[in-house]
């Protein structure tokens, strides 16, 4: 039965082995199986893996992980799950050099400390990834042993309570757990923020947090409220600032 259900993907609906049949396989020999974890997040994944002719999975469904993994243990010398969501790969987020990645410190140290300031759980790191159009991505960081443990609870359909308590538990840690900003070094407005001299300056602030609320917007169930109120704020301040140099020359 498992191998008949048809999978929202980069490429439209597939089942499983259509899936396998038309992925490329890695320097292992296996064929990755790259998914995400929540619907929204289509907007910045399907782009990346259009972009490196790779398939990915929307794993958005309530039981679609559990389907994934348990296909992956079925199969363990043909696939590899690729969770998308929580996954920082050279070959989809290419490193920058030593020289490179130096350059694009002081914007680093600058994204950071107004990210702290805005109450933004998030850590910045600079990458060069396609498409170029994409400024950045949010990544969910380390993966937690107690999502691990739903697939044993799962298989108990007298374990309902316990599951809803766990799954309650899984939310909230989850939302204590910083983001992973991974800012790409191949979109202009990154290039030219990385080049500024001081881009901790304050008036580059709404900017640098700009970056990561759209990128929030791109993944939009990780907007929260209160970062809505602080993207709300930046933004009447970008407004005011843009009308200010508009009229600046008007008689």
């Amino acid at each position: 039965v498992l191998d008949a259900l048809p999978f929202a993907t980069s490429q439209g609906q597939l089942t499983l082995p259509e899936y396998v049949h038309r992925q490329s396989p890695g320097s292992n020999g296996k064929r990755p199986l790259y998914f995400f974890t929540h619907d929204a997040d289509a907007n910045q994944f399907y782009p990346l893996c259009q972009a490196y002719s790779v398939l990915g999975i929307n794993a958005g469904g309530v039981f679609d992980e559990m389907l994934l993994r348990r296909y992956a243990g079925r199969h363990p010398d043909q696939v590899e799950l690729k969770p998308l969501d929580r996954l920082d790969e050279p070959a989809l987020y290419p490193a920058l050099d030593e020289v490179q990645q130096q350059s694009y410190a002081p914007l680093l140290r600058a994204m950071d400390r107004a990210l702290a300031e805005a109450e933004a759980p998030a850590r910045t790191w600079i990458r060069r990834f396609q498409p170029a159009g994409l400024s950045a991505v949010i990544l969910s960081g380390q993966r937690l042993s107690a999502l691990d443990q739903m697939d044993q609870l799962l298989e108990k359909s007298s374990l309902l309570n316990e599951l809803a308590e766990l799954a309650g538990e899984v939310r909230d840690r989850l939302r204590r757990q910083p983001l992973d900003l991974l800012l790409n070094a191949a979109h202009p407005l990154v290039q030219r923020l990385g080049a500024l001299a001081d881009p901790d300056h304050p008036r580059y602030r709404p900017l640098l947090t700009g970056l990561y609320y759209s990128a929030l917007l791109n993944a939009r169930h990780r907007l929260t409220a209160a970062a809505a109120r602080h993207f709300h704020a930046d933004l009447q301040a970008l407004l005011a600032t843009h009308l200010e140099l508009q009229t600046r020359h008007e008689p």
